[in-house]
């Protein structure tokens, strides 16, 4: 059994590789709440606000007195690291750049557009560098459900960080944690299962929203 915290197996794994029945990935996803409520260990009394304040990485959450550091140490080493080895990106700083500026936006639609004005890039630039925060497991994006899916994939989708902590701000941390927790429910089913469970959101044309729907088979459930 092979176990990675990082992104790089997943990104570097050579294609075509004949190993069907003899290879399962199984995502790692950061704690959540439901599963540290039936841990052993002892439980934060508050464990909703301990998750909102520490996120649910391991080491910070263990270490809470560490967690802004240590969450400032990944961000820059996947930068450093990760983005320079990876990529052909030459602009790490304006990278950088576009990741404060999605801790600071969390848990809102991306605007391709804006994020290329905001950064002096191109719009296919823009998605790119996107792309690989999720390559990198530094962001998800949930996409709007529609009954069409190649209409769904050509709308706006909702982006937020598996450590929910990285949000700047308090208020869009809840939606992150809530985010975090069904997407790991849905890639359980789906790594262990099989069963073809996605996590997207509903906005209707008066912009009436539910942040949520969990779909297998293409239907809610």
């Amino acid at each position: 059994i092979l176990v990675t915290g990082g992104a790089r197996l997943d990104t570097l794994k050579r294609q075509g590789d004949a190993l069907t029945g003899r290879h399962y990935s199984h995502h790692l996803h950061p704690l959540c709440p439901a599963e540290v409520a039936r841990a052993s260990w002892p439980v934060p009394a508050d464990l909703p606000g301990h998750f909102l304040e520490h996120g649910g990485f391991p080491e910070p959450f263990f270490n809470p007195r560490d967690a802004a550091r240590l969450r400032e140490e990944r961000f820059r080493s996947i930068v450093a690291e990760d983005i320079r080895d990876l990529t052909r990106i030459l602009s790490l700083r304006q990278f950088e750049v576009l990741i404060e500026i999605l801790r600071e936006r969390g848990a809102g639609q991306i605007s391709y557009s804006a994020l290329a004005e905001d950064l002096s890039i191109s719009v296919p630039t823009a998605i790119q560098w996107v792309h690989w925060l999720e390559r990198l497991y530094v962001i998800f994006l949930i996409f709007p459900w529609t009954a069409a899916t190649v209409r769904s994939l050509k709308k706006e989708p909702k982006f937020y960080f598996f450590d929910c902590a990285a949000n700047l701000e308090m208020a869009p941390r809840l939606e992150n944690l809530v985010a975090g927790a069904l997407l790991k429910h849905c890639d359980f089913l789906r790594d262990t299962a099989g069963r073809r469970m996605e996590l997207r959101y509903f906005r209707d044309k008066e912009k009436h929203e539910v942040d949520f729907v969990v779909l297998e088979n293409k239907r809610p459930c």
